[in-house]
């Protein structure tokens, strides 16, 4: 017989009962006994089989060729990138910033928990795909496992569990070898992905008490198109005074949302870190939209105000435009309107003054301010109003603009005052013309340049008290600038913002009803400020003066800073007069039901937890992705098997059985890696018989790799 024939194996039958005592093929080792089968005796040795007879009509019995799993490799990649998807769904729709309201939709507590049953059912499946996948990339060169101990190590999916993690770790710190390979550490690391993404996701997201909507119409509170002009004449100016001068609130009534647009950042303004929102009296809003309120968050177009003002302190009498700055000496008319407005001015300019001061009321400080205000065209809404909110359109903006001058003089029972401390005024304006001087020899009382004052002013002039000045304070000024139009706006609840402003006709007005129209935002502001010094301080709430005796003494100027806040809170009671009529409740009598809204009741909705969503977002797409990559790669090859399996494991220990039978090492009960042995043989799961017509599926040299059109026994 020649080489090659010598070198062919003869299929050996197996008698039907197994001899192993007189069958001279099946030795029995030392330890065994008769009539004793052990793990460690080969049941069949390759080298004396033969392929079975094989012809391209019919297989052979017992062969099968390399399979693909679809359904496993396809809910490895789909699912994860479901998952993924619905993840940056909630995040980026129900988790971006709320406004304090906190509006959302009733189904937000579903997708709650359908979050979490999807995310962990989602992982669950994740690992079932990578598990087939697994078996694929084995079968590849690069991927294979350095030899039967990795492979091991991959039995019962290890890399998918806190178990084989753990260990892993354990090994790592305590510098033993861990037994793993690169397929396993990048299976583990997209399953240990997976798994710390969905805590995290718990903790980036809560429900917290809320609003959710519903289509019930909600009855709201404040004024609309058809009733805007029907109320008293001087009604707004008379409740918004006396609002005014007690430091009353500018809180919206209801639950008091103030609209902005989207692109405002509403965190940005502290009046709107709660509810109700309040009007800004210290730095103005780029622009807000007031609409009548209900008890609940709201939804749909509503009609209102859009406004916008805001002021600043002016530092040369050069940035005033409508006040006169000097004495006017060529004006025909003597009246306050005409002296106290600049000549070059020539805008629909009205002036006012503050009312003179009671003499009782202090004997140690006396002020006097000139109001000028320009409404831009006419002084009620008309239709003539400019909608001018952008920067370009600035110039078509109303304005405001106030000067104060103000004297301090020696208080009554000076030996008894406590606190004598008197402040410095900051930021005057030097150049601005000071119609007020002191006595040529300092001892005698306050000159005044009359030149300056209308003649319907002499009630301001007597009220200077009749004492030499201790000093005069420089003027101060401050520049204001709003504008306002009525119309219709869409309503965010969840944002509370608005969109799609359409200016509105001018409400009607019926004289043979009513005496006059409302008057346009701005005019009542300047008229509430029109009142008498002192209420200024109470405007702002200060501290009240010290008592002495029978007078009473006030130890600060009114500064500019604060004059800017007592401005901004006459516009804060002229918007709220405007729109509600300064009521601060939902009240039956001033209520309607809004058909173009929708309300909503109180529920739970979804809100940003602890993490940013981000953070497990970006787990996600990492753990998605790399499980997608490797499915499309690997995961539609043909492979031996669906997953490594108990029964793969055992196929493969059955070939190796010769290798291993006589190693003392084995029946050793300890660690895995204490088997040396399993480190001298093949990984990678492969062709056996590579030069046959048909192959055989085991652990093999890195060389001998399956092909995928070969039958195999």
């Amino acid at each position: 017989m020649d080489g090659e024939e010598q070198n062919r194996t003869h299929l050996k039958k197996v008698p039907a009962k197994l001899d192993l005592e007189s069958d001279a093929d099946y030795a029995l080792s030392n330890s065994d006994s008769p009539g004793t089968t052990t793990s460690s005796q080969p049941l069949i040795y390759h080298d004396k089989l033969e392929s079975p007879p094989f012809t391209p009509d019919s297989p052979p019995s017992g062969c099968y060729r390399l399979k693909r799993y679809y359904a496993r490799t396809l809910a490895g990649i789909l699912v994860p990138l479901a998952v993924t998807c619905f993840w940056l769904a909630i995040s980026s729709n129900l988790l971006r910033e709320r406004d304090i309201a906190a509006y959302g939709s009733e189904h937000e507590i579903l997708i709650y928990y359908a979050w979490f049953i999807l995310a962990v059912f989602g992982l669950g499946l994740s690992q079932y795909g990578l598990a087939g996948v697994e078996v694929a990339m084995l079968q590849h060169p690069f991927w294979q496992a350095r030899n039967t101990m990795v492979i091991l190590m991959h039995s019962g999916y290890s890399w998918a569990g806190p178990a084989g993690w753990l260990r892993y770790i354990s090994r790592v710190i305590t510098g033993k070898h861990t037994a793993t390979h690169r397929l396993w550490n990048l299976l583990a690391s997209i399953s240990l992905i997976g798994s710390i993404a969905i805590p995290l996701s718990g903790m980036s997201m809560e429900l917290a008490g809320g609003y959710v909507g519903t289509a019930e119409h909600p009855l709201v509170s404040g004024r609309n198109w058809e009733n805007f002009n029907s109320r008293d004449t001087g009604q707004t100016a008379s409740r918004g005074g006396n609002a005014w001068s007690t430091a009353a609130p500018v809180t919206v009534p209801g639950i008091g949302i103030l609209y902005t647009p989207p692109h405002v950042n509403r965190d940005d303004y502290p009046q709107f870190a709660q509810l109700p929102n309040s009007l800004p009296v210290q730095e103005g809003i780029p622009e807000f939209f007031m609409t009548a309120q209900s008890a609940t968050p709201v939804n749909g177009i509503a009609w209102g105000l859009r406004l916008k003002y805001k002021c600043s302190v002016v530092k040369s009498a050069s940035e005033f435009k409508i006040l006169a700055r000097k004495p006017s000496l060529d004006s025909v008319s003597k009246e306050l309107g005409a002296v106290g407005r600049s000549p070059s001015f020539e805008g629909n300019g009205t002036i006012f003054a503050l009312s003179p001061s009671p003499w009782g009321r202090s004997i140690n400080i006396w002020g006097y301010g000139r109001i000028g205000i320009d409404l831009n065209g006419a002084s009620i809404y008309d239709g003539s109003e400019a909608p001018a909110f952008d920067e370009e359109d600035i110039q078509y903006a109303n304005v405001l603009e106030y000067a104060m001058w103000q004297m301090r003089f020696d208080p009554a029972y000076a030996d008894l005052i406590k606190h004598p401390q008197f402040d410095k005024l900051e930021q005057t304006m030097a150049d601005m013309y000071q119609p007020f001087t002191l006595g040529s020899n300092g001892t005698m009382k306050v000159q005044v340049d009359r030149s300056f004052f209308g003649e319907n002013e002499q009630g301001t002039i007597t009220s200077i008290p009749s004492k030499p000045p201790i000093s005069i304070a420089d003027p101060i000024g401050v520049r204001c600038s709003h504008t306002s139009v009525l119309g219709t706006a869409k309503l965010d609840a969840r944002t509370s913002t608005y969109t799609d402003f359409k200016q509105s006709p001018s409400p009607p007005f019926n004289a043979a009803e009513i005496e006059s129209p409302a008057l346009r935002f701005g005019h009542t502001a300047a008229q509430i400020l029109a009142g008498e010094y002192f209420q200024i301080f109470n405007a702002l709430m200060s501290a009240p003066p010290e008592v002495v005796s029978n007078s009473v003494y006030y130890r600060r100027w009114v500064q500019p800073t604060a004059l800017v806040e007592a401005i901004m809170r006459a516009y804060a009671m002229d918007a709220l007069q405007l729109m509600y009529d300064g009521i601060y409740s939902t009240e039956p009598g001033a209520s309607f039901i809004a058909k173009n809204l929708t309300s909503s009741r109180p529920g739970k909705v979804l809100e940003r937890g602890r993490f940013n969503p981000s953070i497990p977002g970006t787990l996600f797409v990492i753990w998605s992705m790399s499980s997608a990559i490797i499915g499309i790669t690997y995961g539609f090859r043909r492979r031996w098997s669906e997953t490594l399996d108990g029964y793969s494991l055992f196929r493969f220990g059955v070939d190796l059985a010769p290798h291993m039978r006589h190693h003392s090492e084995l029946p050793v009960a300890d660690e895995l890696d204490k088997c040396t042995k399993l480190k001298e043989l093949p990984g990678l799961i492969g062709d056996s018989c590579p030069d046959r017509d048909i192959g055989h599926i085991t652990l093999v040299p890195k060389q001998n790799v399956a092909k995928r059109d070969k039958m195999y026994w």
